[in-house]
Order: C-alpha cells, then structure tokens, then sequence
C-alpha cells in the first residue's frame, strides 16, 4: 500500500512522523516534549518508545560478546542466570542488580535475578560474606557489579578473592552515564528498568555515532 510505514508495521502514523518521533527519541528527549514536537498522543509516544527499546534490547543481546561467541562460554559468564527452580523468581522484586562486562571498549550488561540479590548486594556494600557465597554467586566472570541504590559500582577482581579491586574506567563511566538518564526519569519501574538499563548499554557504546541512522537502519531490518 502507498505511503505503508516500513517502520512500524500496521501502523496509521505517516512515515515522516515516525521519523520525526525517532529522533526526538535519538536526541533523547521525554515523551512529553517528543508529543509536542511531534502532534501524537502522550500515551502513542509511550508505547513506541516502548516498543523502539525491546528492538535495542535485542540488538544488545544479539552483540554481546559472550552470545557472539567472541568471549569463551564458561560458568563464570553463565552463572548469572537463574537456575534456582523457584517458582517466580525473576528481576521485579526489590531494587535490580546488575553486572557489567568490558570488552572491546564496550560496556555489556546482565540483570541479576532475585535469588542472587542478597549476597550480591552485601558484596557490592562492602559487608562481610562468607567465602562459599562469594565464590559460587555469579561475579566472578564480570568486572562489575552495580546496585541501583548505590551510588558507587563495584570493581571486581579477576582473581575473584584477594587482592585489590581494580579499576576501570569504563565502569565507572557507563554508571555515571546510566545514572544520569535514570534521574532524568525520576526513577524507572523494575518492570521496565531491563528495557532502560539495555538502552543505555545501547547508548554509551555507540555515544560517538549517528544515533537517529542507527536506530532507523535497526528498525528497517527490524521493524515494530
């Protein structure tokens, strides 16, 4: 069908609107301020935003090092995920963790899941745990960890126990980043932080590029 947005399947908003929309959204500006600019509904801007965010999640996903076979698959990278067989047991309950991996000059981040919170957060806090807990709860492959309420990431060590906590820049950096754009939302829901925490992963690796190119070449091999 003529004028059919390529972008953004069955959708009645014009192509050049959703292009309009999309760098609002590359420019990182609020919904708010995006449906001014733009003439669409508050709650419209919402949901695509929304639905532009699960496609830079995926993106992330498919780039990360270890996913892409760049990084050797080992218990250390995989250890993160939850296997505890509890029923329920995800990322909405308390405030996330995450960990982060440096690679490439490139920032790539993991939710932990709620079953690894506790002894993670006491480490992340500087509390003592004991050395089982510490060896066999998922840090270890990472080179930090970052609880949200915390205004400082943790720095681990490689050797995983003893020794000084290195430190790298590019942790600190993205957290400072991801900071900044979290307070701009004045806070973001666990239910949606995962979509927010990939956007920034997404954003900071590529702070030196085209993000409006970027994002309209993704969603045409991609679209919403």
């Amino acid at each position: 069908m003529r004028g059919e947005n390529k972008y953004y399947k069955r959708s009645k908003i014009p192509e050049w609107k959703f292009r309009s929309l999309v760098d609002c959204f590359a420019r990182d500006l609020s919904a708010t301020d995006t449906s001014r600019l733009t003439g669409l509904t508050r709650k419209s801007v919402t949901g695509i935003f929304l639905k532009i965010r699960q496609r830079l999640a995926e993106e992330c996903q498919r780039s990360s090092p270890v996913k892409a076979g760049k990084l050797q698959l080992t218990e250390a990278h995989t250890c993160t995920l939850c296997v505890c067989g509890k029923r329920g047991c995800g990322t909405n309950h308390g405030k996330p963790l995450f960990s982060l991996l440096q690679f490439d000059q490139h920032i790539y981040t993991v939710i932990i899941p709620d079953c690894k919170k506790a002894p993670l957060r006491a480490i992340i806090r500087g509390r003592p745990v004991r050395d089982i807990i510490v060896r066999h709860n998922g840090w270890h492959g990472y080179h930090g960890l970052v609880d949200v309420e915390y205004e400082k990431a943790f720095l681990v060590n490689r050797d995983c126990l003893g020794g000084d906590h290195y430190s790298l820049n590019g942790i600190d950096n993205f957290w400072s980043f991801a900071r900044s754009r979290f307070k701009k939302f004045n806070g973001v829901p666990n239910r949606t932080f995962p979509l927010h925490l990939k956007e920034c992963e997404w954003r900071f690796n590529r702070r030196d590029r085209d993000l409006y190119a970027e994002i309209m070449e993704l969603l045409r091999q991609h679209p919403i």
